[in-house]
Order: structure tokens, then C-alpha cells, then sequence
């Protein structure tokens, strides 16, 4: 059974329908990679995964359960944890703080164990530890966003393009970090944007996603070379993705 199961999924914003019934699954232990162009519903659907937006047709299971009923605070505490693209720190309070927001109601040595272990991943938010998270720089805030979902040792890590904007020595930590969270037991599922080809060949599976529909699966995400993205993600032809993976 899967850890999550996406059937027929509908969703969006208001009135306006971005999601046309997504079909995705996510394996215990696996590296999701969800990528397409903009607009084309990825952060919808991690949104709706989350519980940010409603399921307005179709279901999402979690673990076995249905989550349509289930709030942000719930599917957090079923060991979901959504890390959006912006918006994902609390600018006013500091590094320290923001960690602990996730760690209300641990043991005074759950928090400093996890304390510990986001700041031996992240060497630079020990540095920044007392310092407000606004000050910090763009490829620093991601990090902290990162550590702050860690400290909850959440079972299914939905990351929305952590690396988007920033320089490439810090995508490469980003990624190499994301990696390290995987290995640890953290299932993952990973909407990729503009540095598809630097992280597609890490993932288990990949699902190509245009306009609310998927339109292709790979079991093999190293195929896709740095042509075929151009063709998926721009390309003109009508011809099916199907027929483009054989």
C-alpha cells in the first residue's frame, strides 16, 4: 500500500478549478520528483496534500486514511510536513525560535536532541541561531524552513522548490541536504522548478505535470536529459509524452 495515494484529484482556488483529476502515488522510503512548467498545478497540489486548499473531487489517503476531513494541524500530527516555496519562516522571531515552534510539547531533551541534530545539518543556522529570520539571505531562509519541518521528524517531507532563485552553490547544498533527510528514513515528495536536470537523476520515480493533469510517469528519471525537459516543459509537438519516453 502506499503512503500516499492521489485518485482523481480536484482542486483550487475559489471558483477556479486548477486540478482535473491527478492520479500520483508515493512509496514508503521514496524520492517523488514532480516537476512541469509554471502553472501547471504543482503547488496546488501540494497545497491540497496539506490541506491548505479543499479536495473538491476525488481523495487523498495518507497511511490508509482518507484526508479530507482531516485539518493542517491533524495531517501534521500524522507526520505530514509541507515546506512551501515562500512564506515559510516566521520573519520576526529567530533561528532558535523558529526551530522550537516546531518542538512545543517535547521533553527538554527531545528539543535539544533535535536542536542538535537540524544544527549538524545546517552548520550556518547554528551560526545564525539568535539572529531574526528576515535578516537572513534568501538560500539561508530555505535552510531554516528545511531544518524547521527536520525537527518534527515528519514521515512524508512535500518540499515546493526549496532550490528556486538561488545560487548554485547553495541548490547544491540545498540538494545534497534534501538527499540526506531521505536517507534518514523521510519519504519524500519533491516539486522541482527551474533545476530539474540537478535533481532528477536523484529521485526514485518522477511525474510530469502540465496544466492539472499528469501527463507522464518515469520509473527512470536519469533518461531525461537536459533536451527532452526543453520539449516537455516548452516544446510545440502535440504528439503524445508516451510515445516521447519509448
Amino acid at each position: 500500500m502506499a503512503l500516499l495515494n492521489i485518485t482523481d484529484l480536484q482542486s483550487g482556488y475559489g471558483g477556479l478549478p486548477v486540478l482535473h483529476g491527478v492520479n500520483l502515488h508515493v512509496n514508503a522510503g521514496e524520492v517523488i520528483a514532480l516537476f512541469g512548467p509554471n502553472g501547471a498545478g504543482k503547488t496546488t497540489l501540494a497545497k491540497t496534500v496539506f490541506g491548505n486548499l479543499p479536495i473538491t473531487g476525488g481523495d487523498i489517503t495518507y497511511n490508509g486514511k482518507l484526508l479530507a476531513d482531516k485539518s493542517v494541524e491533524t495531517r501534521a500530527k500524522m507526520g505530514l510536513a509541507f515546506v512551501p516555496q515562500e512564506s515559510n519562516t516566521f520573519p520576526a522571531l529567530t533561528v532558535e525560535e523558529n526551530l522550537n515552534v516546531g518542538l512545543i510539547g517535547k521533553s527538554r531533551s527531545q528539543i535539544g536532541m533535535a536542536m542538535q541534530h537540524a544544527y549538524d545539518m545546517f552548520p550556518k543556522l547554528a551560526e545564525r541561531r539568535y539572529q531574526v529570520a528576515s535578516t537572513l539571505s534568501g538560500g539561508e531562509r530555505q535552510m531554516l524552513a528545511l531544518a524547521s519541518a527536520v525537527v518534527t521528524k515528519p514521515n512524508l517531507l512535500v518540499v515546493d522548490e526549496p532550490t528556486g532563485g538561488l545560487a548554485p552553490i547553495i541548490v547544491e547544498g540545498l540538494v545534497e541536504r534534501t538527499l540526506q533527510i531521505a536517507k534518514e528514513g523521510t519519504t519524500i515528495l519533491w516539486i522541482i522548478g527551474d533545476d530539474s536536470e540537478k535533481i532528477l537523476p536523484f529521485a526514485d520515480r518522477g511525474y510530469l505535470m502540465q496544466s492539472g493533469l499528469m501527463a507522464g510517469e518515469w520509473s527512470e528519471t536519469s533518461e531525461l536529459t537536459n533536451e527532452m525537459l526543453a520539449e516537455l516543459y516548452f516544446g510545440t509537438s502535440t504528439e503524445p509524452v508516451e510515445a516521447k519516453r519509448k
